[in-house]
């Protein structure tokens, strides 16, 4: 669970932890520059946090793999958008975030 607000403390409010979501999309194969975007379907809204984002890919023919972050991996209300540095032909987005209810 992600750790309270800093505010909850400085008003007396009782802590309200949050559990942290992790969803694992499937954003194979990629081809080199920009791709074309993956949907991701979480509710992107005044309630969402996002906590890490990444990509794991692998090119299985010639036996490379990387992950792929930063400003090369970028997330909007409903697709992810990835700039990769070479083909791949396995990827994996793994986001991680709150969603406060």
């Amino acid at each position: 669970q992600f750790i309270p607000t800093s505010g909850a403390n400085l008003t007396g409010e009782q802590a309200q932890f949050r559990s942290v979501l992790r969803k694992v999309i499937n954003v194979s194969p990629l081809i080199v520059g920009v791709n074309p975007v993956f949907a991701h379907g979480i509710t992107v809204d005044a309630n969402f946090t996002l906590i890490d984002m990444w990509v794991a890919a692998t090119d299985s023919v010639a036996f490379t793999s990387q992950i792929i972050t930063g400003n090369d991996v970028t997330l909007d209300a409903t697709n992810i958008n990835i700039t990769s540095p070479q083909a791949f032909d396995r990827a994996f987005c793994v986001l991680e975030y709150i969603q406060e209810i």
